[in-house]
């Protein structure tokens, strides 16, 4: 049950049992309506601080900054990624000279993941990584597959397919850079790292954007 409807339960109790407490305090104490509605009240505070609140994803802290819900929308997104990066990998063909290293970034990926999530505190020094590094770097993989897979590629896709395959070597080693600071809590390593991702994914360094077959 989600905080919310806990939290609507946590209010009904506290109604039902001051409405139950004022109501027996009239008919069977015999108390003035006044005293009753009082002792009412009374009541449905008393039970709507002794039931304790359930707090919402986004009031709890698991690390410095850093949400339970934060944590869980970057476990999500690692998931998701995951996914995707695996469909990328399995319709590239095996014989594709980019497989190892395709299941390097995947293995390094999957790490760095894990790892935000065993360790929160480190999703805001991981912004860059999150909110583009890692979706660009799943973009350029599923454009590679797109293009290797089925009939071979004209010349200026075989152009891409080279550049991309270069790309791919200088992408794992950031990703392993990135983990490795991660693990160290080295922030300057971190924004190196994500400086390095950021040159192997820029466009404007010889890889045109990926364009998949019609």
């Amino acid at each position: 049950m989600s905080a919310s409807a806990l939290n609507n339960v946590r209010l009904f109790i506290a109604i039902v049992v001051g409405a139950t407490i004022g109501l027996w305090s009239y008919f069977a104490m015999h108390m003035t309506i006044y005293i009753a509605i009082a002792v009412a009240i009374a009541a449905f505070v008393l039970m709507h601080f002794i039931i304790p609140k359930k707090q919402q994803d986004n009031e709890v802290f698991v690390a410095s900054g850093v949400t339970r819900e934060d944590s869980r929308a970057a476990v999500k997104q690692g998931k998701e990624q995951a996914e995707r990066l695996e469909i990328a990998i399995r319709r590239t063909p095996k014989s594709d000279p980019a497989q190892e290293i395709l299941r390097k970034i995947q293995d390094v990926f999957v790490d760095i993941y894990a790892n935000l999530e065993k360790d929160p505190g480190d999703i805001p020094r991981s912004r860059a990584f999150l909110d583009f590094h890692s979706g660009d770097a799943i973009g350029l993989i599923e454009g590679y597959s797109g293009l290797v897979s089925g009939r071979l590629p004209d010349d200026k896709q075989l152009e891409q397919v080279e550049a991309a395959r270069r790309r791919f070597v200088s992408i794992e080693k950031a990703f392993r850079a990135q983990y490795n600071a991660m693990l160290s809590n080295d922030v300057s390593a971190l924004e190196q790292a994500g400086r390095n991702l950021e040159s192997s994914l820029r466009l404007e360094h010889g890889l045109e954007k990926l364009t998949t077959r019609d």
